[in-house]
């Protein structure tokens, strides 16, 4: 009896989170939004960089890694992700991106460490996944430096989620270090530098803002509405006055 009024009360509480979500409700789902979105775009990014030719016969002569296709596997893994689960979190996917946030002011320093953390664990939990299907003949170094001169990570958390299960951790400061710098300064020149303008802020500030609902805010204010169509009456345009011959004019030059 006391299990069936626990699970009533659970069902209650996520059906009250649905219908009227609160702020801890929100909270949560956005930090879950980002360990989904994080682990996601590990195992299909990761995916994309371990030689699956090197199987069977063809491992003593792998064919060299295609790195167009692990190029476009990363690009159209990030922005799938980013539509999916945007407009819950944000869409950081990437501890880079949620240090800029927090420098621009854009995100409080407290939700910024949730968002690491999910991030972190979503990465292990991703490249576990994938380090759990994946032939130990095809392994490698798992992604980490398949594409000169350091795999071209950009971010922290798809270097920290292999280098976790791998062990591999050497010069693993680089991949924090520049990533979350280069993100800060970027912020910072953008915020600055390039975006000086204060109407324009004032536009990009609603895309990070949330509605009533808890949900954030589309980007209609950056986009260019066109100008009304105006219509013309055709009777009233055309003019009144008689037809003339003009068979006998000469045209001016």
């Amino acid at each position: 009896m006391r299990g069936s009024s626990s699970v009533h009360r659970l069902s209650s509480t996520f059906a009250l989170c649905r219908s009227q979500p609160r702020e801890d409700c929100l909270f949560w789902r956005a930090v879950s939004g980002e360990f989904v979105a994080t682990l996601i775009f590990v195992l299909l990014s990761l995916g994309s960089t371990i030689n699956w030719g090197a199987v069977g016969e063809a491992a003593e002569k792998p064919p060299p890694a295609d790195l167009v296709l692990i190029s476009l596997c990363f690009g159209l893994s990030i922005a799938t992700m980013v539509q999916c689960f945007g407009h819950i979190s944000g869409g950081h996917i990437n501890p880079a991106v949620t240090a800029a946030m927090v420098c621009a002011r854009k995100l409080s320093l407290a939700k910024a460490v949730f968002y690491l953390l999910a991030q972190c664990l979503g990465a292990i939990a991703g490249a576990g996944i994938l380090y759990l299907i994946t032939p130990a003949t095809v392994r490698g170094s798992f992604g980490v430096t398949s594409i000169p001169y350091t795999g071209a990570s950009m971010n922290p958390a798809r270097s920290f989620g292999p280098a976790v299960i791998t062990g591999n951790w050497k010069d693993h400061w680089v991949y924090w270090v520049g990533p979350i710098l280069g993100g800060i300064i970027a912020a910072g020149l953008y915020e600055y530098l390039f975006c000086p303008d204060p109407e324009l802020k004032r536009q990009l500030g609603g895309v990070f803002s949330k509605d009533s609902s808890g949900k954030y805010r589309e980007a209609e204010g950056l986009m260019d509405k066109p100008d009304p169509i105006h219509t013309v009456d055709l009777e009233k345009a055309v003019t009144k006055e008689p037809l003339r011959d003009t068979s006998g004019d000469v045209l001016s030059s």
